[in-house]
């Protein structure tokens, strides 16, 4: 009797259409998990070749660029360009001009300080006066 009265229980357990659905509900979400898991992890490698092949292209374009420096530095161009610059080449006929860039700007400030001296006439000696550059601003700006 307790084996009908289980088995009874069974097959109306197995019979009753709620269980039915959960138990359809559990195996439909078992599988359903590592198809996501999947998915997530599918998406995230498509994104990271995305990101690689936008890299890959911004090196090939550094590499074409250096490529075309590479070339150029081979040029009579360039060699030119740097004997003109850094051994004072001169072409016949063409005439050599040095400028000193710290003695520009010294001899600048040298006639800058000698044009003060001059708007002064009362005084009789000859005297230089080397201002600093806050001084030169303010003088700039306010006389």
């Amino acid at each position: 009797m307790k084996q009908s009265r289980h088995s009874g229980l069974i097959s109306r357990f197995l019979h009753n259409q709620k269980v039915i659905l959960v138990g359809l509900l559990f195996i439909l979400g078992c599988l359903l998990v590592p198809v996501i898991q999947n998915y997530s992890t599918r998406q995230k490698v498509n994104h990271e070749i995305v990101s690689l092949e936008n890299e890959i292209k911004a090196n090939e374009k550094r590499k074409t660029d250096l490529e075309k420096f590479i070339t150029y530095l081979h040029t009579n161009e360039f060699v030119e360009e740097q004997a003109r610059l850094n051994l004072a080449l001169k072409k016949p006929g063409e005439t050599v001009l040095v400028v000193n860039n710290h003695n520009v700007s010294s001899s600048i400030s040298q006639s800058q300080n000698l044009l003060k001296l001059i708007d002064q006439p009362d005084l009789k000696t000859e005297t230089i006066v080397i201002l600093s550059n806050p001084q030169r601003w303010f003088n700039y700006f306010f006389h």
